[in-house]
């Protein structure tokens, strides 16, 4: 999944190299979910649908979007690679930042919600602070 990861990463990265470049409109989400949709990511939700597993499944795809960064992009294997919100720190390209932010939004809010079933949805999406697990 890191590789899908970094694939997704570089192709928006090249999406928006091209916008700029050719001096398109700046709609940086609408281009991230173009590029969601064109990948077959929005079918990521149906990978695991039991309900235990699937909040293993929900909280490391999370994990795996906050951590996306240079390290998973260069596929090096840093202890910092473990970090939860990496992708998120200020030493991060800004483009890095925002790159994993549209990707934890969109995973986050098209969990699906089917009436009638059981199928587990996160209720929130969890972020370290020191030592401690916060729900935001």
């Amino acid at each position: 999944m890191r590789a899908d990861i970094s694939d997704l990463l570089r192709a928006y990265i090249e999406r928006c190299k091209i916008a700029l470049n050719a001096k398109e409109d700046l709609k940086p989400f609408e281009w991230f979910k173009a590029i969601w949709r064109e990948r077959k990511w929005d079918l990521l939700h149906l990978r695991c649908i039991q309900p235990r597993p699937r909040k293993a499944f929900l909280e490391v795809t999370l994990r795996l979007f906050l951590g996306m960064s240079t390290q998973v992009l260069f596929h090096r294997t840093d202890a910092v690679i473990d970090q939860l919100t990496e992708r998120l720190a200020e030493s991060e390209p800004v483009l890095y930042r925002l790159t994993a932010l549209f990707a934890v939004y969109t995973f986050f809010t098209t969990q699906p919600e089917i009436e009638g079933t059981n199928l587990y949805r996160m209720p929130y999406i969890p972020l370290p602070i020191g030592d401690k697990i916060h729900s935001f």
